[in-house]
């Protein structure tokens, strides 16, 4: 009875709807919440299935896991892309903007 007065965001009410429509045999351009278009590479399911199985199923910091975020910042740094420092450095499991490069 809690939810019976919960209704759907509007984000998800457009993705339902495009899906419907997809459904239908029409194409449809999802642009509505970023969902891939391809499934997940066996690596990342590996490395999730692994994770789990040693319990790590806990939030980290905000700015992300020490660990990862210097991965990204060395193969960053490597591409000559971006410089990135240890204050630059900042992983999201959301959206987010990339840093600026570094002075």
């Amino acid at each position: 009875k809690k939810l019976e007065g919960v209704t759907m965001s509007a984000i998800r009410t457009i993705t339902e709807r495009a899906k419907a429509i997809a459904l239908q045999g029409h194409e449809v351009a999802m642009f509505s919440m970023g969902e891939p278009d391809f499934d997940t590479p066996a690596p990342i399911k590996d490395a999730t299935c692994r994770k789990l199985d040693e319990n790590r199923t806990h939030y980290t910091s905000n700015r992300g896991a020490p660990a990862l975020r210097k991965a990204i910042a060395e193969k960053e740094s490597a591409t000559a892309v971006l410089t990135m420092t240890r204050r630059a450095r900042f992983c999201s499991p959301t959206a987010a903007r990339r840093p600026s490069t570094t002075r």
